[in-house]
């Protein structure tokens, strides 16, 4: 077990029954500055053996001896008009009087088996959703995530994704804890389903904010407030959409094609139904029928 101790500034590593192995502290590193603060909020063991932890814009790195090993991943600061006119006509002194403006910082992360780095951030403008390469990148599709919910003063809430979790095929679920709804999305960010809600009965939730899947395509949620962990189990229509998503991807698009009219049984109205039987009868040189399904 590796445990983010944020209070306590250190990184625990603990052996399966809980012995006490070693702990990572403040790496010492000139890179990082005299009022740098190791403050680990999520923590995961990479295949390579790095640690990766939330450092408020960036994933910072650790090896095995705690060395620092670098950031990864840094999100970018949002272009603001305002702040240009700002710096262009402002004083001295009303400069100085302004918070300075910095990028969005990450909220969670997971280590897919993909081994690609999987976070959530509040960047609305690049993209909530995250997917870093081994140099940091973000590759997954740069846009808004989720939906736009309103307060009780009908003032907009934008969603925050407290946690993130992707399965072995590549399908991300984030869940919003301001709305409990978990949201999951294809390997390129294309929304699947949407389920949950806040609320007081069993499938709802008071501050999910935690996420883990299993081999079985099962959801476990954790809510902090009320202290339970709850867990889905996919249903039909779900796994016939995630059997025919994976077929796809691996080329086998006769297969994949049965599954999407299975999924067109239950709902007829299912967009990413027709997109891809478009895509599987136009490799298919079946021009027709493509057109008809597109």
């Amino acid at each position: 077990l590796y445990i983010a101790d944020t209070g306590n500034e250190r990184i625990v590593h603990l052996s399966p029954d809980g012995t006490f192995i070693e702990a990572f502290v403040k790496p010492e590193s000139e890179l990082l500055g005299p009022n740098f603060r190791f403050t680990p909020r999520k923590v995961a063991l990479s295949p390579t053996g790095y640690l990766y932890t939330i450092k408020d814009q960036s994933m910072l790195q650790l090896d095995a001896y705690n060395n620092f090993r670098g950031y990864v991943g840094s999100t970018r600061l949002e272009f603001s008009l305002n702040a240009l006119l700002i710096r262009l006509f402002a004083t001295a002194e009303q400069k100085s009087r302004l918070r300075k403006a910095e990028p969005a910082s990450y909220l969670n992360f997971c280590l897919a088996s993909d081994g690609f780095v999987y976070a959530t951030s509040l960047d609305r403008k690049g993209g909530q959703i995250r997917k870093l390469n081994s140099i940091g990148k973000n590759i997954f599709p740069e846009h808004f995530y989720g939906e736009r919910s309103f307060d009780e003063a009908g003032l907009p809430v934008d969603p925050k994704f407290e946690a993130i979790a992707v399965d072995r095929n590549g399908i991300v679920n984030v869940v919003d804890i301001n709305t409990g709804r978990i949201y999951q999305y294809t390997r390129d960010g294309v929304l699947l389903t949407v389920f949950g809600l806040n609320g007081n009965k069993k499938g709802m939730f008071s501050a999910a904010n935690g996420l883990a899947v299993d081999s079985g395509g099962r959801i476990f949620v954790s809510d902090y407030a009320t202290g339970t962990i709850q867990v889905f189990r996919p249903t039909r229509f779900i796994r016939e959409i995630h059997s025919a998503i994976g077929l796809f991807q691996d080329g086998r698009y006769e297969e994949a094609e049965i599954h999407w009219r299975n999924v067109q049984e239950v709902c007829e109205t299912y967009r990413l139904a027709y997109d891809s039987l478009g895509r599987i009868d136009y490799k298919a040189d079946r021009f027709s029928e493509s057109m008809e399904s597109y």
